[in-house]
């Protein structure tokens, strides 16, 4: 989960813009991502924006702010 400063400010955007580029020229085959799955904005903007799949939900592993943490397993292929 983000910082509440942080959301929303595009950071996240700019992280995949340099990444995924650098992935490339190093030959990776797959990006995998985990995601706070109480954050459904950020799961769609991600599936909207760099055509990730959301592949398996991990429910309640771990703890955060006193409640469980879920996270969804994304992937897309470089």
């Amino acid at each position: 989960m983000c910082a509440p400063i942080a959301g929303g400010k595009g950071f996240g955007r700019q992280l995949i813009e340099v990444l995924f580029p650098r992935a490339a020229a190093m030959d990776v085959h797959m990006m995998i991502a985990h995601i706070d799955s109480a954050a459904a904005r950020i799961r769609f903007a991600c599936t909207r924006s760099w055509g990730s799949k959301a592949w398996a939900t991990f429910r309640e592993v771990g703890k955060m702010h006193g409640g469980w943490l879920s996270v969804v397993a994304m992937q897309k292929e470089i």
